[in-house]
């Protein structure tokens, strides 16, 4: 997206949350992240094209995202207690 494209301080908002997690993905080399960069990019262009607001999907993205860290993490922290 060049920033020509951008119309408003929304359009920059989204842009910006997207390149944060977009990086935050190659910095800690996360797949995860990297998808959920993917997945909001998305969600952002289809709301916008629907008059949606594009951060709710965007809320329910990353919350299913911790979510699944925070059982991820459970998960290991049991492994290693058994262990």
């Amino acid at each position: 997206v060049s920033f020509m494209q951008l119309s408003s301080g929304v359009d920059l908002a989204k842009f910006e949350a997207v390149r944060f997690v977009r990086d935050l993905a190659r910095k800690e080399n996360s797949q995860a992240l990297a998808q959920l960069a993917s997945k909001m990019s998305s969600a952002m262009h289809v709301s916008s094209s629907t008059g949606e607001d594009p951060f709710a999907k965007v809320k329910g993205l990353i919350s299913g995202m911790i979510e699944k860290l925070e059982g991820e993490a459970s998960a290991d922290a049991s492994h290693k207690a058994f262990c």
